[in-house]
Order: structure tokens, then C-alpha cells, then sequence
């Protein structure tokens, strides 16, 4: 299976980098486009897939043309999407071989369509990330997407800190320190003795959650008071061990998350669910020799 990536990387995730490296490094036909100046007749032409894979927010016209004239069949990310989008892209499955719809929920997903097979793909931590040796420790990070009381009084707490911010902030006079990224944020996180993380479920339990996990030394994650229930779930989901029943927690998660959490776990699942019997098998080898350090 020829697998072509449509790079809809943006702030908070790198998924279709981490997947294409993956497979890449297990000997499958994959390629990425992204380069915003190729057109999509150049791109696709040039790569020749079976299937291209893309976010449903990155479709264009021209995309949607190409595929409804040319056997290619397409697999979409729809994290995000409401019930109104969801049924459009019903309707968009009437001209284009739409194989495959996921999102990035840690649970059972409510993303489904009627007509296309729906299902879940996780986010993972991106260990292909490059990650800048650390010249200086500090001791506070306080990192946040989005305004909020709650961000401003922990920032108001502690009298020595950053204050991080995972997005872009348009005002010059931005009360932040830094702007980061996802790709940019395991070299971020390892600057700092303790990284505290205060946003809602939504935002938390992505990649952003795998990332600051996987690089923090010390990591403390702060949901509003009414959204406690539903992340405490999240993490019963994703992680298997008791937390009053482990000694060290944080070099718990960390192996778990090498462990079950990985691009090549994630590309392991998207070949599967696609059908692809002999990649999945690549794609199995390489995942049980993993081995990563991290923090």
C-alpha cells in the first residue's frame, strides 16, 4: 500500500509527521506533501498513493476533484468535527472512496458516520521530535492554550516562573514568555524542574498529555474543577496501572507510554485499520524492539 500524508501538522499536533516517519522506518511506502507551494495535481501525481490521509479541515475543492477522478482512496482525521460536518462528509463519500474516518479521543468516540467505518486512533508522543540539548534548568513552567482565572491563579501562586503558552499570540504585548508548539515542546518541557499544565480536558488529553509525560521531569496537570471525573477517566483509560498501587508514577507513565504509546503503536493501528495485513506485520517487528530514552 502506497501511503501519502497531507501535513495538517499545526500547534497542537505533529500526527501525520510521526506516522509517515514511522512507516518509513519500517520499510513501507509512505511520503508526506508538505509543501503549501506544490498543487494538489503536482503532489499527488508525483507521489502516485493507494490512499492519501488528510484532516477534514485540510480538504479543499481541488483535493475533493482529484480524488472523485482518480482511484485514490482517502482516510480522514476528523478530531473535531460536529454532527453537521460529519454528515457532509457523508455526502462527500457519494463521489470520493472515503476507506476510513478517526479522531484522536482517548475514549470511545462519538465521531461516527453512517456510512464509512469509523474509529479511534490515539495521539502519541512524537519520539522522532528533535529534542536541543538543555543549557539551563529552570525552575516553573506554567503552560496553558488558553486565558483563563484558573492559569491566573497558579501563575499568581508561585513568585518564580515561566509563563508558557501552546499557540501563537497575536498581541505584541502578550503577557506570556513563550509561544511553543508541539513540535517544539519536548526540547521546552526539559527545561524546566517542574511543569505545571492548567487547561481543560479537551485540550489536556491529546498530545499535548504524552509529550509533557514523556519529557517532564516533575509534571503537574490542573482541569477545571467540574472536568476532574472526566480526566481522571481519560487516564484510567489510557493507563493500565493503579496510581495508589505504583511507587514511582512518573517513571510508570513514562514506561508505559514507550511501551503502548508511540508513533509506531498508532501506525500499527492505522495500517490495521485499513486493512493492510503485511505493513501491520513491518510495522509489529519494529514496535517490540522499541527503545527510547527518556527524562
Amino acid at each position: 500500500m502506497k501511503i501519502l500524508f497531507h501535513d495538517f501538522s499545526n500547534i497542537f499536533t505533529t500526527e501525520p509527521r510521526y506516522l509517515h516517519t514511522a512507516l518509513e522506518q519500517c520499510q513501507i511506502d509512505s511520503q508526506i506533501w508538505n509543501n503549501p507551494q506544490t498543487s494538489v495535481y503536482d503532489a499527488l501525481d508525483m507521489a502516485k498513493p493507494d490512499i492519501l490521509i488528510s484532516h477534514y479541515q485540510a480538504l479543499d475543492n481541488d483535493i475533493v476533484k482529484y480524488l472523485s477522478q482518480n482511484k485514490v482512496e482517502l482516510a480522514l482525521n476528523v478530531t473535531g468535527a460536529t454532527k453537521n460536518v460529519l454528515s457532509q462528509i457523508d455526502d462527500l463519500s457519494n463521489n470520493v472512496n472515503i476507506k476510513l474516518i478517526y479522531d484522536n479521543t482517548y475514549h470511545k468516540s462519538i465521531s461516527r458516520s453512517k456510512k464509512i467505518k469509523s474509529d479511534q486512533i490515539m495521539p502519541a508522543a512524537d519520539i522522532f521530535s528533535p529534542v536541543q540539548p538543555v543549557e539551563q534548568k529552570f525552575k516553573l513552567g506554567i503552560l496553558t492554550s488558553i486565558e483563563s482565572k484558573q492559569y491566573e491563579d497558579e501563575v499568581n501562586k508561585e513568585p518564580v516562573h515561566h509563563r508558557l503558552h501552546l499557540g501563537v499570540s497575536e498581541d505584541k504585548e502578550s503577557q506570556y514568555d513563550l509561544d511553543v508548539d508541539m513540535h517544539r515542546l519536548p526540547s521546552i518541557i526539559r527545561m524546566y524542574d517542574n511543569i505545571r499544565i492548567v487547561d481543560t480536558v479537551k485540550n489536556v488529553c491529546s498530545q499535548l498529555f504524552f509529550e509533557a509525560c514523556l519529557h517532564g521531569q516533575n509534571v503537574n496537570i490542573i482541569v477545571p474543577e467540574s472536568e476532574q471525573e472526566s480526566f481522571t477517566g481519560s487516564f484510567e483509560k489510557v493507563f493500565s496501572s493503579d496510581p495508589e498501587d505504583v511507587e514511582d508514577l512518573a517513571t510508570e507513565i513514562k514506561d508505559q507510554i514507550v511501551k503502548n504509546h508511540t508513533p509506531f503503536h498508532r501506525a500499527s493501528r492505522l495500517l490495521k485499520l485499513l486493512g493492510d495485513t503485511e505493513g501491520n506485520k513491518k510495522v509489529e517487528n519494529v514496535k517490540n524492539q522499541l527503545q527510547f530514552q527518556s527524562v
